[in-house]
């Protein structure tokens, strides 16, 4: 156990930013149609967070192998967004923590930093 006196009190503050983005034109689709089954509040929410990130999650998830990450880059904005901030971030050496609710996410967040041939650790129910 470490004591007080051990621990490093010059921890840079934590850089928090909200960004926006609107969906995509599959995305309004998904949920549109998805509203004409009259699903309940709760399934709305699911559906539209699991949308939100990636239409992808409503997909089987023996499928995501199969799945190009372009596609899945193209289908996503908040993808094409984590993309161009980790590019950067990398490019300059900095470290990030992503968190997801959804294991799937976190398969398609993995399946991208191989394809882009990012060094990456996984924490989660699975390791």
């Amino acid at each position: 156990r470490r004591n007080k006196e051990e621990l490093d009190f010059d921890i840079p503050n934590k850089l928090e930013i909200t960004i926006k983005s609107s969906p995509c034109e599959l995305q309004k689709e998904i949920i549109e149609r998805s509203l004409e089954a009259n699903p309940t509040t709760q399934q709305k929410l699911v559906l539209s967070r699991k949308v939100s990130n990636s239409p992808v999650l409503l997909l089987n998830r023996k499928l995501f192998n199969d799945i190009p990450v372009e596609y899945i880059l193209l289908r996503s904005p908040k993808m094409r967004i984590l993309d161009r901030i980790l590019e950067k971030l990398v490019m300059t050496q900095h470290r990030f923590l992503i968190y997801s609710q959804w294991t799937k996410m976190m398969d398609i967040i993995t399946r991208y930093f191989e394809w882009k041939n990012y060094k990456c650790l996984r924490i989660d129910g699975s390791t």
